[in-house]
């Protein structure tokens, strides 16, 4: 849904590139600087939108005026200066810009605080005056000293974590934010009465509502430590000015800094004038900066909704912010016309009328909010005399006391797009509607509970005719309804007619009717057909039956090569459109289906094998699928042989492959060997699986190792010791030793490959990231890859799978609701698509990949660490739950060694408040968590890596980096990281470790440079940096295959 907005007008002072960029997308723009009142009130009849920052004053009267406003956009935070219940009771739109000051206004706060600290204004009047006081100024240092921070949006954030770095504990309050997000930017969280007397600094960051006006007041002041200091560069009001005024005066309060004030500017200048006092005229977001961040914000806002992209910042318009896609327009219709024809049955909105909304399909899971506001569009269109809109049906149902609930079910059978359900009841009487959209068209598909045979266009003129049933009177009403309309036509499709199409077949099928053909399988198994059936599955009966071909006149077709049970399968399918696939007949129904030509069933066949594709099975498969011609198969068995030939080549399939097919390997560009000595021992060991056959293949194959060898040291040794190399490692170290020459012996890594990619994924900087950029560690370079479509939420999980990149879960940035959603980015298309949702919501969760399936673990929900684990099914393409993990963790970490999945640290107990010290580890074989070890430093916002079968701890409070060997039960300390990387991302790539961004917890700051472990050297290095600084990103590889 896109709103047509083609001129815009600038009211005040924005920076230019607001302009710029609102014109750059076609939008006519007029800019003026402080306009009066009453110009504004003449010329805003002319536009389609407004921009505004504090100084205009939006009122009732000029929103009234504007007869085609369509949205106001203030450039800043606050809306004081606009009349929001006006501007909703008109169908305008008024949006921020949260993000724009954030990063000012927390510096405003923490200069305030320094002021505070040391006196730094009262020593320059000092001067000034041409004083040399050094002994009235004394001050106080910062560290160790408690700053309380009373909201932790955003703001409240970046102020804790940049007066961390001057050694302060950090502690706060926030009705909405958990304390588990709180805790990963170092703030303790506690109730305000637990806070009050720990503070020597307070800070508000909350916004100016009937709970917070006065929260600082002379009870609450009676609260605190004697001589606290107190900060306010929120909003005026929020600290009580007389009760500050007395606490200064007592010496309850010992310092205030104000940039803010309940009347501006101040006409009472008491405070302001108060030698303790540390004021500002409102400057917090009066920086450079911020302005142009605010210009740039408020411009890409209103362009993204001109495009129908997205609507972020909007104060009043929550149901929209789902609904800017252009497939929600239909669906808006949808809404929209039942609520229509829920009036014209039940009669005007009164408050004795009850309204219950249905969203029904997962597709529909985050259209409850819209779809609601477009059914009420429609029950209030023509009934009030105001022009409603999704903005301002909710209001003007509530003030017609209509009473309206909604829900989501996710069942829906019937339709693959969903379903919208309307129940109206009324004193005496009650109406049901169902409806749908079918080609992007509004469909009628039921009324009061009944089905319709065919689902009527919910457009035009609809009669709804009530009567009994005498078909003579339906006729009637008919010719009437078209008597005088020579042109009427009516085009019927039936929805149903496929399904019941193919049932009618199977019945023929199962009782012998109007069979045609029969098959013969190899076992002699008889099977009465349909040629016309089977012709339209199969291109193999179509060109038989059609084309001038021997058996085209045969009754009976034999099929020698087909087993009984596969061809049952088979026409089962034919008959019924299911077919089972198991790991038993999964080959020879795949082999049946090329054969016969049923293009879906092989690639149902060639998807089941990819879902099972392992390390111990993917040589077999790669051959399979280049035999039978499955791409796909062929292609993801040949990433996963090249991506892991250390590990394939220890495999016994291996040492059974052919001359081509071992040369066809070692010849590929990206095949992922990063140390010589390992395709020594894998062509070692090849050749001595059958040294009669292949020992004079030893010339051509070390033409692929890039080192000075003895070959002649090298044939002798393999013809002398023969298979006996294969099951001794002493006779193989021996042998690697010996045959290279001295100056090799201290074997360098291959030349550099271009084996695979670095994704980094959405994140965090000051707000929620969406992009998604791809290092090439080849050339060094970064390109963007297509944005996140859900631009809103963060704290979400990240992993690959193949070429595919899931984002499960997260939450919502402006009301931290838990997510069930996933997103699925293809790293080859560079597209994404939404997969199936989680059973549970959850963010600061984990999740990794393993045996070709993605799990999620642990997490929060609701501000409680919740246990619950499950795994998605790519095959199947949904969820399924797995056994409770011992202790429910969030912001924990996880990775895989050796088919086990490791989840350790992170935070429990209620909203988090305890750091976990253990590793849980899960096999899925037995379907069971247990205890492994305890991790040496406990902490939250590591990260962890499996490398060479050990575990690898990185990232987190301090630069420690543990090393884990699970074989062993024993934890080594390995070389420390250059930075401290809270939340940052880590991955295995090249045979080394990349630790990427995070936030550094001693500097205060977020990172944007790139860590590398090379475990050979034991040593980190810098080698490169992100496109821009950031955290809680996805981080993960996706190997390189070449078509």
């Amino acid at each position: 849904m896109a709103l047509a907005i083609h001129k815009i007008l600038i009211s005040e002072s924005v920076d230019a590139v607001c302009k710029n960029i609102l014109e750059q997308n076609g939008i006519e723009v007029v800019a003026r600087n402080q306009m009066a009142k009453n110009e504004l009130l003449a010329e805003i009849k002319d536009y389609d939108g407004l921009i505004v920052r504090s100084g205009t004053k939006v009122t009732a009267d000029v929103i009234n005026a504007a007869k085609n406003l369509k949205i106001i956009g203030r450039a800043g935070v606050g809306v004081d200066n606009v009349d929001v219940n006006a501007s909703t009771r008109n169908g305008i739109i008024v949006m921020n810009t949260p993000n724009g000051n954030t990063l000012s206004a927390a510096e405003l706060t923490c200069a305030m605080i320094l002021c505070l600290a040391r006196q730094i204004p009262q020593g320059t009047a000092s001067m000034r005056a041409g004083k040399w006081d050094r002994k009235k100024f004394m001050g106080v240092e910062l560290f160790g000293k408690t700053l309380g921070i009373v909201g932790l949006g955003r703001i409240g954030k970046e102020v804790a974590t940049r007066m961390q770095s001057f050694g302060m504990k950090t502690i706060g309050y926030d009705p909405i934010v958990p304390a588990e997000v709180a805790a990963t930017f170092g703030v303790d969280f506690m109730s305000l009465p637990q806070l009050w007397p720990l503070c020597d600094f307070i800070t508000v960051h909350t916004p100016l509502v009937p709970a917070t006006k006065g929260l600082l007041n002379t009870e609450s002041f009676a609260k605190c430590k004697k001589g606290v200091k107190v900060i306010n560069c929120a909003r005026g009001g929020i600290i009580d000015e007389e009760a500050l005024l007395q606490a200064l005066e007592s010496g309850q309060c010992g310092g205030a800094g104000l940039d803010v004030f309940g009347e501006e500017p101040p006409k009472n200048t008491a405070l302001v004038n108060h030698p303790n006092v540390v004021s500002c005229p409102h400057l917090g977001a009066s920086t450079h900066e911020a302005q142009r961040r605010c210009g740039e914000d408020i411009a890409n806002q209103i362009v993204d909704v001109v495009k129908g992209k997205a609507l972020v910042g909007a104060v009043n318009a929550q149901a929209l912010t789902s609904a800017m896609d252009l497939e929600t327009k239909p669906w808006i219709q949808l809404g929209e016309a039942l609520g229509v024809m829920g009036q014209a049955l039940a009669g005007k909105v009164n408050d004795q009328m009850k309204v219950k909304v249905t969203t029904l399909g997962e597709s529909l899971r985050t259209a409850k909010n819209y779809l609601t506001s477009a059914v009420m569009v429609g029950l209030l269109k023509g009934a009030s005399e105001n022009y409603v809109n999704l903005i301002n049906a909710p209001l003007f149902g509530k003030e017609a006391g209509l009473s309206i609930t909604s829900q989501h079910r996710d069942s829906f059978p019937e339709s693959a797009t969903g379903a919208l359900s309307l129940e109206i009841s009324t004193p005496g009487a009650s109406y049901k509607l169902l409806g749908s959209v079918q080609g992007n068209v509004p469909v009628m598909l039921g009324l009061d509970g009944a089905r319709l045979a065919q689902a009527v266009l919910l457009k035009g003129n609809l009669l709804i005719y009530k009567a009994e049933s005498n078909p003579q009177t339906v006729l009637s009403v008919g010719e009437m309804a078209v008597q005088g309309d020579d042109e009427y036509s009516y085009e019927f499709k039936d929805s149903c007619h496929s399904m019941e199409f193919l049932d009618a077949f199977k019945e023929f099928y199962l009782n012998g009717l109007f069979a045609d053909i029969t098959l013969q399988c190899v076992s002699g198994q008889l099977f009465h057909c349909h040629k016309a059936a089977l012709a339209a599955c199969s291109t193999y009966f179509k060109i038989m039956f059609t084309a001038d071909m021997k058996e085209k006149g045969n009754k009976v077709i034999k099929l020698p090569g087909v087993d009984h049970s596969i061809l049952e399968a088979l026409v089962c399918y034919v008959y019924t459109s299911e077919v089972v696939i198991t790991e038993k007949n999964v080959q020879s129904l795949l082999e049946a289906a090329d054969l016969l030509q049923f293009i879906s069933v092989k690639k149902a066949c060639e998807d089941f094998l990819a879902r099972h594709l392992d390390v111990d099975n993917c040589l077999g498969m790669h051959s399979f699928g280049e035999f039978h011609v499955c791409t796909d198969l062929e292609k993801e068995s040949r990433r996963m042989i090249l991506s892991r030939f250390e590990e394939v080549s220890r495999q016994d399939e291996f040492l059974e492959l052919s001359k081509d097919k071992l040369f066809f390997i070692l010849s590929r560009d990206n095949l992922n060997v990063w140390k010589e000595d390992v395709l020594l021992e894998a062509i070692v060991k090849w050749i001595a699986y059958d040294v009669k056959n292949r020992i004079e293949c030893v010339e051509e194959l070390l033409r692929y190792i890039d080192v000075d060898l003895d070959e002649l040291y090298l044939r002798t040794a393999l013809e002398l010791h023969g298979r006996r190399l294969l099951t001794s490692n002493i006779k193989m170290r021996s042998l690697k030793c010996h045959i290279l020459k001295e100056k090799q012996n201290n074997l360098n890594p291959l030349s550099w490959k271009p084996t695979c990619n670095m994704f980094i994924v959405g994140g965090y900087y000051w707000h929620p990231l969406s992009e998604v950029h791809v290092w090439n560690p080849l050339t060094n370079s970064w390109i963007q890859g297509s944005q996140m479509p859900d631009h809103t939420r963060e704290s979400y999980s990240v992993s690959a799978l193949g070429a595919h990149i899931y984002v499960t879960g997260g939450y919502r940035s402006d009301n931290l609701e838990a997510l069930d959603t996933v997103w699925i980015y293809n790293a080859e298309r560079d597209d994404w698509t939404e997969g199936s949702p989680m059973l549970n919501a959850r963010y600061y969760h984990c999740s990794i990949t393993m045996s070709g399936c993605v799990y999620a673990m642990g997490g929060y929900t609701g501000g409680a660490p919740n246990q619950e684990a499950e795994f998605y099914d790519p095959l199947k393409k949904r969820w399924i739950p797995i056994a409770n993990m011992l202790k429910g963790v969030g912001n924990a970490t996880a990775c895989v060694l050796r088919d086990v999945i490791y989840v350790i640290g992170g935070h429990y107990g209620y909203r988090g408040s305890s750091t976990y010290d253990k590793i849980q580890s899960y096999t899925s074989d037995l379907n069971e968590w247990t205890i492994v070890t305890i991790t040496p430093h406990p902490e939250y916002g590591l990260c962890s890596v499996g490398l060479y079968d050990k575990l690898y701890l990185v990232g987190g409070q301090t630069t420690i980096t543990e090393c884990y060997d699970p074989e062993k039960n024993q934890w080594r300390q390995i070389a420390q990281m250059n930075e401290r990387r809270m939340e940052s991302g880590a991955l295995v790539m090249n045979g080394c470790i990349y630790v990427t961004g995070g936030y550094s917890y001693s500097k205060g700051t977020y990172l944007q440079s790139i860590e590398k472990y090379d475990p050979e050297q034991d040593s980190w290095e810098i080698v490169g940096n992100l496109p821009s600084a950031m955290r809680s990103h996805g981080c993960v590889s996706v190997y390189n295959v070449s078509s």
